[in-house]
């Protein structure tokens, strides 16, 4: 009886732990999105600054907020500990934010580089100190992370809309202030609810800088620190894929999609609501049928998950090829080639992107874990570059507001999107190969729990 009621106590505070971070997470993606979705508009209308001063501010930012995490990530893992990171750098987040408040071209700019800073020490130890919740229970780390992931797009699509609205209707000013109160409500919820939380592993600065220094990396570690990064190359190759969300196709909407639904013009912008929300509205089927493979005793490995995105994104694209090849004919194509094509998008990432995060909290060394969680956000930066590059092969120097030319542009689109699906199913083919390779890394996965909850099976992860 006691033994039950001690694990039913250990479950109950899981489960707290996990909602404090949920919600810790939703609101700093609500205030961060709440910043982006609104940035460019505030810097042109109401500080007046030039289009291509704006861009360049706004990249920077950008670029900041994925480059950070790595220094933020060493600073957590070797002196501050997860907990004091998450409360450091969402407080931090929060004076960044009402920085913003003030429309002065150098209060934005600093408010912006306290953003980035407070960011750089918040996402990678709110990743890690998640993955610790789950290191004896490795059949739901997974899970964990793919819900998680979820909860991330919540805070990314309420935010556009909230803080659009605000900013609508009163002010830019009340915007961004009501994006810091929702980072501040996060790290209130944090400080109240982090005793359900794994406790940090380090205990102060000079014990850890002396376990640093007296504990090498050994030959297991560092294979599994390969497999890591093996997996961030996938990711960057994918992610670059799926970046041209924002660059080329939503320029083949604005350009080639009819948008009319009856009388009204659906505005380009909407479509980009529809990745958020399909995620939203997948992520929990998607998750319990991961489940009921692995009831099954046919889980879907790491590597299986990865091959398995890669070509669901391809059918994405050439869902979009489908797309261009009757706009190439007929000069535009039906919006439910785009729906149907969105559909798929977050079925991808959630194969991808939750999995990554899960392995590299799992596989990286426990005195690296979240600066590696930072070199991950860094392979996003560098796949943010490279989505810049590929899109130029879809870049259209011509008007397209006649028949000939919306036929043009649209076989220049196919080109690409047909471009981009190859790249992804050799990417997929090539997962499945190194297979073999990726066994040798890491071995099979002889740690994992006999049975999935109390009667059902697991497999190894790593089985195809």
């Amino acid at each position: 009886m006691q033994l039950t009621k001690n694990l039913k106590n250990k479950v109950k505070t899981e489960h707290r732990g996990l909602l404090v971070l949920l919600y810790t997470e939703i609101q700093e993606l609500f205030g961060r999105f709440g910043i982006t979705a609104l940035l460019i508009l505030y810097l042109t209308k109401q500080l007046n600054l030039s289009d291509a001063h704006a861009f360049t501010i706004y990249s920077l930012f950008i670029a900041a907020i994925f480059v950070t995490p790595v220094i933020g990530g060493y600073i957590a893992d070797r002196y501050f500990g997860f907990k004091n990171a998450i409360m450091i750098g969402g407080m931090i987040m929060t004076i960044g934010n009402l920085f913003l408040i003030y429309p002065s071209s150098d209060f934005v700019m600093t408010g912006l580089t306290i953003v980035a800073i407070g960011s750089g020490l918040f996402t990678p130890s709110l990743a890690a100190l998640l993955g610790r919740l789950y290191e004896d229970k490795e059949h739901k780390r997974e899970r964990g992370f793919t819900l998680y992931y979820i909860c991330k797009n919540i805070g990314a699509l309420l935010a556009p809309i909230l803080c659009g609205l605000v900013a609508h209707y009163y002010n830019y000013n009340y915007a961004f202030f009501l994006s810091a109160v929702s980072m501040a409500s996060g790290v209130v919820v944090f400080a109240y609810g982090k005793k359900h939380l794994p406790s940090n592993h380090q205990r102060n600065a000079t014990k850890v800088k002396q376990t640093m220094l007296s504990k090498p990396i050994i030959s297991r570690e560092k294979k599994q620190l390969v497999f890591v990064l093996l997996l961030t190359l996938f990711v960057v190759i994918f992610s670059t894929c799926l970046g041209q969300g924002g660059t080329t196709l939503n320029l083949f909407i604005d350009r080639i999609i009819d948008r009319q639904f009856f009388s009204f013009t659906i505005p380009t912008s909407f479509f980009y609501t529809l990745d958020p929300l399909f995620m939203i509205l997948v992520g929990p089927i998607l998750t319990v049928f991961f489940v009921f493979m692995v009831r099954k005793n046919r889980a879907i490995s790491i590597v299986g998950k990865f091959a398995l995105g890669m070509f669901i994104l391809a059918a994405g694209f050439l869902v979009f090829s489908a797309a261009s090849i009757l706009a190439s004919k007929i000069g535009h194509a039906s919006m439910l080639f785009i729906v149907g094509a969105y559909f798929l998008f977050p079925i991808a990432e959630l194969c991808i992107m939750p999995v990554a995060l899960a392995a590299v909290t799992r596989y990286a060394p426990k005195n690296l874990q979240a600066m590696m969680v930072g070199v991950f956000m860094l392979g996003q930066a560098s796949a943010g570059y490279l989505t810049g590059v590929i899109s130029k092969v879809g870049n259209i120097n011509f008007p397209v507001t006649n028949l000939p030319g919306l036929q043009h542009a649209a076989t220049i689109y196919l080109h690409l999107f047909v471009l981009t699906a190859s790249i992804l199913c050799v990417t997929g083919i090539l997962l499945i190969i190194l297979k073999p390779l990726l066994y040798k890394l890491v071995g099979k996965e002889n740690d994992l729990p006999a049975t999935f909850d109390e009667t059902t099976p697991v497999t190894t992860a790593l089985e195809i």
